[in-house]
Parts: structure tokens; C-alpha cells; sequence
């Protein structure tokens, strides 16, 4: 399932899903719930990586602004 393309749908696959046994639907449910959970993992890790990579930014961009101030300043004298 990892890596399809989900905009196109497979009614041959989808028929065959419908038409599992009790036990190949329970197996099915537990491969989609293991893979929803490891997206689910890997948004949290790239999300919190994203927040990290925002909050550097903004300091950079503070330390920047305080630099070419005191830059201005030492040239204007």
C-alpha cells in the first residue's frame, strides 16, 4: 500500500477487499492501522522539525536585525 498513487481508485482492488473473509479483513484493518499510525509518526517528526527549522529562523533574523543596527551605528559615527 505505501507509496501508491490514492487518486486512482482500483474497483478490481476494492472488490477483492469487499469480498475477504472475517480473518483477511481483520489482517487488512490491522495493515491500514499500522500504516496510518506510522504517518501519523513520521508527520509528528517532520512537524516538530518544522517548528524547530521556524524558531532558528527567527532568531537568525533577530540576531541579523540587532547586527545591522549596531553596524549603522558604529558607520554613522
Amino acid at each position: 500500500m505505501k507509496g501508491e498513487n490514492v487518486d486512482k481508485f482500483d474497483w478490481d482492488q476494492a472488490n477483492e477487499i469487499v469480498d475477504l473473509d472475517l480473518d483477511g479483513k481483520i489482517k487488512m484493518l490491522g495493515a491500514v492501522a499500522r500504516e496510518l499510525l506510522g504517518m501519523k509518526v513520521e508527520l509528528a517528526a517532520v512537524s516538530g522539525r518544522h517548528a524547530e527549522l521556524k524558531a532558528n529562523l527567527a532568531v537568525l533574523s533577530a540576531v541579523k536585525s540587532a547586527l545591522q543596527s549596531s553596524i549603522r551605528a558604529e558607520q554613522a559615527h
